[in-house]
């Protein structure tokens, strides 16, 4: 500020009215610059509390919706026609050449159910939009139960647990103790680690792969698992000292089933 100015505010001072008008004009737009702040705040926490609450409702649907799938499925189980295994084509080793199968799995089939009353116009969306499913598809329940055990295994076989984890080959044979006692696959402490067979499955005399084993990197590359519309699709060029068992075939239908009641009826 100049000097002249600085003069004539002293030549004028301000009266003792107009100091506390002043002040009182000051209040007041800090006050109000303050309630702008707090409106804002506020206006910010109702819009994530909104867009929370939306949130939790979609997650509190959804679950009300599988959870349904998965009741109608488990009272059901004794009216479902279990998966069946079918052998398309099977070439034994010869010597220690690799053989391959080919197997063809149906689909469980659900018994029927009469309409849709039971599904609610947001559910329908949410498992359209949750199950990839089209605006034409039917969703009676029999059918979402149907897409449901797609959707699961489908996830399986892209995350490694019954595919590239190996676990889909349990269901239909393993390695005979003879055969890991042979030379080559002589268990030592050293190698038992290295090729961590498994025997906790597929009965006595049996050993099996599981995710961590050392051929898990060659079954990635010898194996080929397609979910189709009506049925699985596998197709594998196993190792000469992997036995496929016709027993275990018969009963692969029984254990995929098994299977999928145990870990994937949950949200």
């Amino acid at each position: 500020m100049d000097k002249k100015k600085e003069k004539q505010m002293d030549l004028f001072p301000p009266s003792e009215i107009q100091r506390r008008d002043i002040a009182k004009e000051r209040e007041r737009v800090e006050s109000v610059k303050e309630q702008k702040k707090e409106l804002k705040r506020k206006s910010k926490r109702a819009v994530e509390e909104e867009r929370s609450k939306r949130i939790e409702k979609a997650n509190e649907e959804e679950s009300i919706l599988f959870h349904k799938i998965f009741d109608y499925i488990k009272s059901n189980q004794d009216k479902t026609t279990l998966p069946n295994f079918k052998v398309i084509r099977h070439d034994e080793p010869i010597k220690k050449e690799n053989g391959f199968i080919h197997l063809s799995i149906s689909n469980p089939i659900f018994p029927k159910t009469k309409d849709e009353e039971n599904i609610s116009e947001s559910e329908k969306e949410i498992a359209r939009t949750y199950l990839h499913l089209d605006k034409k598809v039917s969703l009676t329940m029999d059918c979402l139960a149907l897409y449901w055990f797609r959707f699961s295994y489908d996830l399986d076989f892209m995350e490694g647990f019954m595919g590239t984890g190996m676990g889909f080959t349990r269901l239909i044979g393993g390695i005979k103790q003879e055969t890991v006692k042979t030379w080559k696959y002589k268990m030592t402490p050293r190698s038992q680690k290295e090729l961590d067979l498994d025997n906790s499955w597929g009965g006595v005399g049996v050993s099996q792969f599981w995710e961590d084993s050392s051929y898990s990197y060659h079954y990635f590359d010898n194996h080929k698992i397609e979910f189709n519309i009506n049925q699985i699709d596998y197709t594998w060029h196993y190792p000469w000292y992997f036995n496929i068992f016709d027993e275990f075939i018969e009963e692969a239908g029984k254990n995929l089933w098994k299977d999928f009641i145990e870990r994937n009826l949950e949200w």
